[in-house]
């Protein structure tokens, strides 16, 4: 789940940039306000890892 969430950040110039440590909480404010519109949040399906955590725990 983890590799595919994050899958698409090595094929961006952002993504580039955040994994090789360029980018600061500022640099990423900028861009997040210019490209904001076309961001496309994807479900990190949390509440099925939850579910699942809570059958291994009761």
């Amino acid at each position: 789940m983890i590799s595919d969430r994050y899958a698409k950040w090595n094929g961006t110039e952002i993504g580039k940039s955040i994994l090789s440590d360029q980018e600061d909480l500022e640099s990423l404010t900028r861009y997040a306000y210019a490209h904001g519109d076309g961001v496309k949040l994807k479900s990190s399906h949390i509440e099925h890892v939850k579910s699942r955590l809570n059958d291994y725990l009761v």
